[in-house]
C-alpha cells in the first residue's frame, strides 16, 4: 500500500511540475501533494489543469483560493467542481474571471477540456 501513496504523489507531482527529488513532496491525508513549493505570485505552475483535482480545498495557498474564488469556487463546492464561471464558455468569462483562470494554467483550449478520472 505505502507504494501506491508515492506513485500518486509521484504523478502529482509530474502533472504540476515541480518535482523536487532533493525534497520530495509529502502527502495530506487525501493523498494530494502539499509541499510543491508556490511560485511567484503564491500559484503553482501546472503542466495540466487536470491535476488541481487532485488537490483539497485546503491544500491550496491562499492566492491559489483567491483565484479559484473568482472563477465562483469555495471550500463548499470545491469537491463538486460546480461553480458560476466553470458553467461558463471561456469567451462569456468576465476580465477578473479570465485572469484568475489564466493564473491558474488555464485557457481558451483547456478551459472545457475533460479530465480522465
Amino acid at each position: 500500500m505505502p507504494m501506491r501513496k508515492i506513485s500518486s504523489v509521484a504523478i502529482l507531482c509530474l502533472c504540476l511540475g515541480a518535482c523536487n527529488t532533493t525534497n520530495p513532496p509529502t502527502a495530506s491525508p487525501t493523498g494530494a501533494a502539499t509541499a510543491i513549493p508556490a511560485q511567484p505570485g503564491g500559484i503553482r505552475h501546472v503542466a495540466n489543469v487536470c491535476a488541481w483535482e487532485a488537490l483539497g480545498w485546503a491544500d491550496l495557498s491562499d492566492p491559489e483560493k483567491k483565484a479559484f474564488g473568482t472563477l465562483g469556487f469555495s471550500s463548499e463546492n470545491w469537491n463538486s467542481g460546480n461553480s458560476a464561471a466553470s458553467s461558463k464558455e471561456w469567451s462569456a468569462l468576465t476580465g477578473n474571471e479570465r485572469n484568475a483562470a489564466e493564473s491558474l494554467g488555464y485557457n481558451a483550449k483547456n478551459w472545457d477540456a475533460p479530465c480522465p478520472r
